[in-house]
């Protein structure tokens, strides 16, 4: 399926407004009933197939710092030109629905506020630039891990907070 297709299937499907967790469930059935439209190879980059059967009820979505509407409206005024920036744009809403923004802004780069992310050997909490991959401890020492990082759970996130973060 030609890319202008599944950009008109999708838009078809999208509310004109709808709050995080509609917008996300949206998306991942969308994507879910589309991913054989996707190269193996393109929903590996852009982690599509995980994206899209993620349990959102174990995420704070409700905290994130995704824009529904704002989404949307990029959506609708911004068609994407070909498959790989299609899928870019799912993975971005996905991924901005489902992490946590700091109030730090990333010390390499001065680019946007770091995300809360976790390490998934071993559970430790670092925070992450989506811009140029900057890793660092909460404390603000550089981290240098970068294979394994997940979005933080909700539990994971009140752990963190609760030991003083």
């Amino acid at each position: 399926m030609h890319v202008n297709t599944l950009y008109a299937d999708l838009l078809a499907c999208l509310p004109p407004t709808a709050g995080r967790r509609e917008l996300l469930e949206l998306l991942q059935r969308w994507l879910t009933s589309h991913l054989n439209e996707w190269s193996s190879e393109m929903r590996h980059t852009w982690r599509l197939e995980e994206l899209s059967s993620l349990d959102l009820a174990r995420f704070p979505v409700d905290e994130s710092s995704l824009d529904p509407d704002e989404m949307i409206r990029k959506l609708r005024i911004v068609p994407p030109s070909t498959k790989d920036t299609f899928a870019m744009f799912l993975r971005d809403a996905l991924w901005n629905g489902i992490t946590i923004e700091t109030s730090v802004r990333c010390p390499n780069c001065q680019g946007p506020a770091l995300k809360i992310l976790h390490v998934v050997r071993s559970d430790e909490i670092l925070l992450s630039c989506d811009q140029c991959a900057w890793v660092q401890t909460p404390n603000g020492l550089p981290s240098y891990e970068n294979q394994s990082l997940e979005p933080t759970t909700s539990l994971r996130l009140r752990q963190y907070r609760a030991a003083g973060r």
